[in-house]
């Protein structure tokens, strides 16, 4: 959405819309909005919704425009024409709605968190230590509107029997042993780990399966922390055309420019090496998964 745009909706769903308003209020700050009547009117429904605990409807917003003293007759005349133009658009899905919302609370609050972390680093933030700032990001990176409280076992009891009786998707390997291990594959939702000495054949079997997926269609992200991307490339080049390591040095290429070509014709998925040097953060890991799953 336009900035002003995604601003304005919000507004208007935050006074208009309900459901939507104590969903989103508590993830509200007034410098999340850019025009100065966009903040008014924000702490004018802020106070409202501390003092009477609900949400203010168009008039009472008017009558606590007019008592405020701290506005000049312009900034009083945008504040009353924008709460005049607040519209709501009940074919908007309000789960769309949130996702967006959410998405410009930790854009704006990011922005603001990286400005105020350069004028701690330039002295302007008078007595806040320089030892505050990786906590002021991590506070900033951490908002979620996510508000499930997880799963309850006696009411969501139903819901455990349909899972337990729900035939499972699994991804099946190429290799019988495994399938047999795994009764029938790697399960969606679900972590299997794989031990083995060094040297047991861990990475050979990962580059396996990461060929194996990325032929049922399925997206893929390998992240390395000991080997480079070229070197798990090469293994996996191996694994799909079914030769030696050493033949992936050697093979030339026009035939090797073929084979991936007529690979990429076979499979919708997508395959990206991630190298992570530790340690690395979530976001170096969520920037991977962004990359298999985001439309380029």
């Amino acid at each position: 959405m336009e900035k002003t745009m995604i601003e304005k909706t919000i507004l208007s769903n935050l006074i208009l819309n309900e459901e939507y308003s104590r969903k989103v209020f508590p993830y509200l700050k007034e410098d999340y909005f850019d025009d100065i009547a966009f903040r008014k009117l924000f702490s004018t429904a802020v106070d409202y919704v501390e003092k009477y605990k609900e949400p203010p409807s168009r008039e009472a917003l008017r009558i606590a425009l007019d008592h405020r003293t701290d506005l000049n007759e312009d900034i009083f005349n945008q504040t009353s024409d924008l709460i005049s133009s607040l519209e709501l658009d009940t074919s908007t899905n309000v789960e769309f709605l949130l996702a967006e919302t959410e998405k410009f609370c930790q854009d704006k609050d990011l922005y603001n968190s990286i400005r105020r972390s350069i004028n701690i680093l330039d002295g302007n933030e008078g007595d806040v230590s320089k030892g505050e700032i990786p906590k002021i990001l991590s506070d900033s990176l951490g908002i979620s509107f996510d508000q499930s409280v997880g799963h309850d076992f006696l009411e969501d009891h139903d819901d455990r029997y349909e899972h337990y009786h729900r035939k499972e998707e699994r991804i099946p390997f190429d290799i019988d042993i495994f399938n047999k291990i795994t009764k029938g594959g790697l399960p969606r939702k679900s972590m299997t780990v794989l031990l083995a000495t060094t040297g047991g054949g861990k990475s050979l079997i990962k580059c396996h399966m990461a060929a194996n997926h990325l032929m049922y269609g399925k997206n893929v992200l390998y992240i390395t922390m000991e080997m480079a991307e070229e070197e798990i490339g090469r293994r996996i080049d191996a694994n799909i055309m079914d030769i030696t390591l050493d033949e992936v040095n050697e093979i030339p290429r026009d035939v090797y420019d073929k084979r991936i070509a007529r690979y990429k014709s076979k499979t919708t998925g997508k395959l990206v090496i991630k190298e992570l040097i530790a340690p690395s953060s979530i976001n170096a890991i969520a920037a991977g998964i962004a990359a298999i799953t985001n439309p380029p």
